[in-house]
């Protein structure tokens, strides 16, 4: 795997990253690196991945199940009619 010279590495509060997030990869994709910070201590790093990055997904993501999927259930009976039907029974 190749090795990259970062020079300059900016500093990013965790809470500021989602907000500048676009802009960090735009950066990270030029070369930059960034180290992500906790409450000024250092928590992680974003780099520029090079060469052979081996990023294969064990487990795919499930695809959710949207209400499409469910049979659709006709009923005879008019909403109103049940539930008048099963006050009564109280």
């Amino acid at each position: 795997m190749e090795t990259i010279d970062y020079g300059e590495v900016d500093e990013i509060d965790e809470r500021d990253l989602p907000r500048a997030l676009p802009e960090v990869i735009t950066q990270v994709q030029q070369g930059r690196k960034y180290t992500v910070s906790r409450g000024g201590e250092p928590i992680a790093q974003i780099v520029q991945l090079v060469g052979d990055a081996d990023l294969r997904c064990d487990r795919p993501a499930k695809k959710r199940r949207t209400y499409s999927h469910w049979p659709r259930i006709v009923v005879q009976q008019p909403t109103r009619e049940v539930l008048r039907d099963s006050r009564e029974g109280r």
